[in-house]
């Protein structure tokens, strides 16, 4: 693991719907998670088509591997 990287552990309960402050506070979290990647992903260079092709080829790669 590079030290750049992070490992996310996440504990939840199955079916258990979170109330109003909860969701709100997850929401701002991913609002800036998603501002950061777009930050990192435009100072790279990288395109929406090119991360978008990223994606596609990770989710095929692991695809394989569950197969």
């Amino acid at each position: 693991m590079g030290a750049d990287q992070q490992v996310v552990i996440i504990a939840y309960t199955p079916n258990a719907v979170p109330d109003e402050a909860v969701r709100r506070t997850a929401r701002a979290g991913l609002e800036e998670t998603f501002a950061a990647v777009q930050k990192h992903a435009a100072e790279q260079g990288v395109t929406s088509a090119e991360a978008d092709a990223a994606v596609e080829e990770a989710m095929q790669h692991i695809r394989r591997r569950s197969s």
